[in-house]
Order: structure tokens, then sequence, then C-alpha cells
């Protein structure tokens, strides 16, 4: 295949060509594409505007672009979500009823995609009714960040004191994941599939039926991706009180830790030091949700109501100053510092090439990948937080409590 410089890789879009890959139901077709390889953009054009070069057993010329109304595009996070909605005019977000749109199967039905989350989905298909609708109606279904799927299986739908699954909204649509496979032509998006493939060899609980994966380890090496290469510490906070702050020459910084309280502790710190730094966490205000803080202990926070500084913050990187889009994905020139936590790990992007350092304080590898790569560019320093041994090897504590033993010298 040659050598690949950055500047020469392959999109998705061009990959799928090249490679000549195909989806077809019976299975979930799980693109694994880098962060950043456009597989968002794939699916709202390429995919629909030519549907029979990337679908099996569809005739020359066949596309879905007058069947919006009967594709459905499933999201981790409501913050994908709105994302989805703002970059994407083919799509709105799904409302109450709108679901029997799909029953009007006329050609020229254009319609709109479907957005809605993965909670509301299992939330849907504890509904027979709903349930059918999806089964018998419904082309196509995009599962974004599948990943987190599994995830917050582990994560919200488990009852801790008998340690079993318990029957939530999560885990109800990985129980109806084999049979709509079977009926709908399902495609899953992520960067970080491990997770999918951990999951299964330690679960016995669910049969959620085939994974197809869509490139294999050499066809990825061609495909666009941005630079991950982290300095490993055990305290991202002494790191960053050790950066030299008089030689950023201009450069901003990101943070990505787990808990509002340590977002908030960051923010502290910058201040004190007349950096200026905000921090910003779920729209959900009011809520209480399950977390994991710095020291691997699961907790509980309250969603707080951001200021209108940080919802006005919050809209410039997911739409931009005005109507156009206008600096959408960037920072006001005031402001050094961002700082999100777990709620942000996916679902927007920070297009700020003045933003090249990061710090990511998590020590989940999957999560260091995903966090990273909100920045869309390669960039000057990546620190994420790891656990050592006494020999001086990295643990990364695994998604579900293995040590797994990383060489960083290789």
């Amino acid at each position: 295949m040659g050598c690949y410089e950055k500047n020469n890789k392959l999109t998705l879009t061009e990959a799928m060509e090249q490679y000549n890959k195909k989806f077809k139901k019976g299975a979930i077709n799980l693109i694994n594409a880098h962060a950043g390889a456009g597989k968002s953009y794939f699916v709202f054009n390429s995919l629909i505007d030519n549907t029979y070069k990337f679908v099996e057993e569809l005739e020359h010329g066949d596309n879905w672009s007058n069947q919006l109304n009967r594709i459905l595009y499933v999201c981790d996070t409501s913050m994908l979500q709105d994302s989805t909605l703002a970059e994407n005019k083919k799509a709105i977000k799904l409302k109450n009823g709108s679901l029997i749109e799909a029953r009007d199967k006329g050609g020229n039905i254009k319609g709109e995609i479907k957005v809605l989350t993965y909670s509301k989905l299992g939330a849907l298909l504890k509904s027979q009714s709903c349930n059918n609708i999806i089964l018998n109606n419904f082309k196509c279904i995009i599962f974004d960040e599948i990943q987190n799927l599994f995830t917050y299986c582990n994560k919200y739908n488990v009852d801790r004191v008998t340690n079993t699954y318990t029957d939530g909204t999560y885990t109800t649509v990985l129980d109806n994941l084999k049979d709509i496979s079977k009926n709908v032509l399902c495609i899953g998006l992520s960067a970080t599939p491990g997770v999918i493939h951990r999951f299964r060899e330690i679960n016995n609980d669910f049969d959620f039926g085939c994974i197809r994966t869509i490139f294999n380890k050499q066809e990825l090496a061609t495909i666009r991706s941005s630079n991950f290469k982290p300095i490993y510490t055990n305290c991202i906070m002494n790191q960053i009180k050790t950066l030299n702050y008089s030689k950023l020459n201009g450069r901003k910084i990101y943070i990505n830790t787990n808990t509002i309280k340590k977002s908030k502790e960051y923010k502290k710190y910058f201040e004190s030091v007349g950096i200026k730094a905000e921090w910003l966490c779920s729209i959900n205000n009011g809520e209480v949700v399950k977390n994991i803080d710095e020291n691997g202990n699961e907790i509980e926070e309250f969603i707080p109501t951001m200021t209108k500084y940080q919802l006005s913050l919050r809209d410039r990187l997911l739409n931009g100053i005005d109507e156009q889009g206008t600096s959408k994905g960037t920072l006001p020139d005031d402001l050094d510092v961002i700082i999100v936590n777990s709620g942000y790990e996916t679902g927007w992007n920070l297009k700020d090439d003045k933003v090249q350092i990061c710090f990511i304080d998590n020590i989940n590898e999957d999560y260091q990948v995903q966090a990273r790569n909100r920045i869309r560019h390669d960039i000057d320093i990546l620190i994420v937080k790891g656990l050592y041994d006494n020999d001086g090897i990295v643990l990364e504590k695994g998604q579900y409590g293995k040590l797994i033993e990383e060489n960083t010298n290789r």
C-alpha cells in the first residue's frame, strides 16, 4: 500500500470506496475508524446520497435521500445529540409520536433523519408498539459512539448490591440489538471499539448478535487520525502547577476531568495565578448522576445550573456566535483554559488551533483517546493520568476493573 503521510491519508469515504466495504443486515456493522476520519460526514452525505455503493443487495443508483424519515441516528449524550442536530440540516430531534412517520414508505417522502439518545431508544423499545414500528418500518439505525452503550450499561444499569443488571434503558437496547439487526441495517460508529469486545469477553448476560468490524489493522493505518503521544503522570494538578506559563506564547489549554468538583478545583487554581479559565458541565441541571472520581471511587454528583457565560460558551462551541456558525468550536480570545468533565467525552469538536496543550485526568485509555480527539488537530503537549507499579510500568485501570500492564518504552 505504500507510505501514507498525514496529509495523504484517506478520509472515511475514500477508505470505504478504496477497500470496497459494504454493509449488510444481520449484524452490527462497526465502523472502527479514528476520531476525525469523517464518520459523521460519511453518514450524512456519502451513505445517504449514494447508498447503493455501501450497502449489499441494492441496485445501482438506489439511495435513501428520499426516505430519511426511515433512518434513526442514536447518540450517547445530549451534547452529541445537540451537535448532530446543529451540524446536519437533514436531521431533527425525535419528537413524541413521530416514529409513526416511518410507516409512510412513499417514494417521494423525504422527511428528516430522527435523532435521539440511547436512553430514549431504550424507553421506546420497552413499548411493544414502538418496538414493532422500529423493527418493521425503518431502513437503517446509526449507533454513534456505540461503545458508550456498553459503558452505560455497566455504569447505570447495574444493581451494586446484587451485582446484576437491571431492567434499564441501556440494557433494553442491548437485549433488542440482535432482533433489530436482523430486520434493520445497523451501523455502529466508534473510534474505541475495544470496550465492546471486552464487554463480550467477560459478559454472558446479553446476546447482542454479530459485530462486523469494517476495517482491519492495515487498513486503519491508512485512514486519517490526529496524533496521540501521551506523557503519563500520577497527578494532573502537579503537572498543571509546574507548567511554564511564561512560555505558552498564546497557546491555550484544554482539560478533561471526571467530575464537576475537580473542574471547579482546576478553575480556582488558574484564577489564583491570574489565568482565565472556565468549566462546563451537562445541561441536565438538577439531576444526580453516578460518576467516578480521580481515585477510581464511585460517587454521586449533583449537576448545577451553569451561568449565562458558561451556557454561551457551550453554545459557541456547538453552534458558533451567529446563524452562520462563525467561531464555532473555538474559545473566546480572553479565555485561556477550557475545562470539561465526562459529559463532554464525545459529541463536540474543539477546532481552535490555539489549543495546543491537553490534560486528561482519567486513567482509562479509551476515555483518553475520545477526550483528546475533541481537539481536531495535532497538538504540542498531551498529559494523561496513569497508574504505576514499583517498576515504573504504567498500569491502566481497565473499563471493568482489570489492571493492564503497558510498557511505556514501546
